[in-house]
């Protein structure tokens, strides 16, 4: 829509912008899954807070020639590396051991990489996070679990991963602020990546 102020495109904002919507949509995951009133998952504040929790990039921003070679074209591309679905939320332990690493690799490759991130994953506390490598059970039958319940888990990370990823994510975003309103600069973000 047009604004009465004009979006800046500068990278710092989108950034900001990108953390705010994978923190928030991987806080609405977590209260679906473990209760909306569990401690722990009340406040947003918690999500945003970097010192806590990284913003991973599923395709590293600098990949090396392991991730290239596992991901395929465009795995140095900034629309890919930036998109809403090539990044999590991972708690700031489990974000050091990630690294530099590639998703997956074919049994017995890469085993000086070990863990690959596919298999590290599953120990995030963030069902969100949990979600891209393995089956997550919300449960209770709101918007949101039916969103999260399409979430198939991914066995190779590449374009058409990250593309797939963006549409849940951006589906899962319409759900979450179905019931809250956005602000407008998160709905444009929203748009801007859907449109990847």
């Amino acid at each position: 829509g047009t604004h009465e102020f004009p979006v800046m495109r500068d990278d710092g904002l989108r950034k900001s912008q990108q953390r705010y919507l994978v923190a928030r949509l991987t806080q609405a995951v977590d209260q679906a899954g473990f209760g909306s009133t569990s401690q722990g998952h009340v406040w947003l504040s918690r999500y945003c807070d970097s010192t806590a929790n990284h913003i991973e990039h599923i395709t590293p921003q600098t990949p090396h020639d392991e991730v290239r070679a596992a991901f395929g074209p465009g795995a140095d591309e900034p629309e890919v590396i930036w998109s809403v679905g090539n990044l999590a939320l991972a708690e700031a332990a489990t974000n050091h051991s990630l690294g530099n690493k590639p998703y997956s690799a074919p049994d017995g490759e890469l085993m000086h990489l070990r863990p690959l991130k596919r298999e590290v994953y599953p120990s995030s506390q963030h069902l969100l996070t949990r979600s891209i490598a393995q089956v997550v059970e919300v449960g209770k039958n709101t918007a949101i679990d039916r969103a999260v319940a399409t979430f198939t888990p991914f066995d190779k990370w590449d374009r058409e991963a990250v593309k797939r990823r963006a549409e849940l994510l951006t589906d899962l975003a319409a759900k979450v602020w179905r019931i809250e309103k956005p602000p407008a600069t998160v709905s444009d973000a929203v748009v801007e990546v859907a449109a990847v």
